[in-house]
């Protein structure tokens, strides 16, 4: 049992391969938390979610709009 079992986390800027966010998907993941990732690169976001096991959504955190839908995500 991992550290973060039964946890959620949002990992943002997760889509550019090997980049620090998806190490802390991995890293977060196998420690048991429930990990969903989010970029502006929704193909990439959601390819890389399905290859982790976990769940992607678009969003620019530049963008108000997005960053409010990202956080009742």
């Amino acid at each position: 049992m991992g550290q973060l079992e039964g946890k959620r986390a949002v990992i943002i800027g997760a889509s550019e391969k090997d980049n620090v966010g998806q190490v802390v998907a991995r890293r977060f993941r196998d420690e048991g938390a429930q990990v969903t990732v989010a970029s502006r690169n929704a193909d990439a976001s959601a390819t890389f979610a399905q290859e982790i096991g976990g769940y992607s959504t678009a969003c620019d955190i530049t963008k108000r709009d997005d960053s409010f839908a990202l956080a009742t995500f």
